[in-house]
């Protein structure tokens, strides 16, 4: 896809780009009506995971449009090749997944005076501005998100959202 992409002279990481700010604008959209859902069931914040796939399709001109959004995809694979991708997504996905289940340690980019810790920078991923004081649960969650981040990047997996800044 990419080869053919550059032979018709468009820019693939331009077109990976735009479909990623497409499933970012959805995903921000339906998020508060998802959590809103969780919090009246009693569900626990962060201790749910999705896994969608989003189908595009890149017309002439080399726009990506939004033609189908799986909440419920199909995993069983049809070839070899299909299964042994589908058999790395979702080790990847479970090996997010589970990072929940298991403590870690503290960010190592912490900065701490007169008992207040905060990050330099913010963290999106755990919902943490630059310079905030943090309670130990923001610590545990900014130690979740870095070791997550670390999980999807070894995986070839992105963090669409909360970013990870």
């Amino acid at each position: 896809l990419r080869r053919r992409l550059r032979e018709e002279g468009h820019d693939p990481r331009a077109l990976w780009a735009r479909m990623r700010r497409t499933i970012r604008g959805l995903l921000s959209a339906a998020r508060p009506s998802v959590e809103g859902a969780l919090r009246r069931h009693g569900v626990r914040a962060g201790a749910t995971f999705e896994l969608l796939r989003f189908d595009f399709m890149v017309d002439r001109r080399g726009t990506p449009l939004l033609t189908e959004v799986n909440i419920s995809p199909n995993l069983i694979g049809k070839t070899h090749q299909d299964s042994a991708v589908k058999q790395r997504l979702l080790t990847a996905v479970l090996s997010v997944a589970t990072l929940r289940l298991r403590p870690h340690p503290p960010a190592a980019a912490l900065e701490c005076r007169g008992g207040c810790c905060s990050l330099p920078g913010a963290c999106g991923a755990a919902g943490i501005r630059p310079l905030e004081c943090l309670t130990s649960a923001d610590l545990d969650a900014v130690a979740l998100a870095e070791a997550e981040d670390g999980a999807a990047a070894a995986s070839g997996l992105e963090r669409v959202l909360p970013p990870s800044d």
